[in-house]
């Protein structure tokens, strides 16, 4: 019984390292960049001091 018990707690170690292992893979391995994809839009100053005002707003 206890040889039984070793063999499953052994297992549940090794589905749990093949776990992390998965989960390590699926992980995005590039970043993403959003250079240019605001290209021709015009922010006006107004509307940079509000969105500071908003970001910061209670720091």
């Amino acid at each position: 019984m206890k040889q039984l018990e070793e063999k499953l707690n052994l297992i549940e170690k090794e589905i749990s390292e093949l776990k992390w292992m998965v989960m390590q893979q699926q992980l995005p391995k590039k970043k993403i960049s959003l250079k240019g994809s605001l290209k021709g839009l015009k922010i006006e100053e107004e509307k940079i001091e509000k969105a500071k005002k908003t970001l910061f707003k209670g720091a």
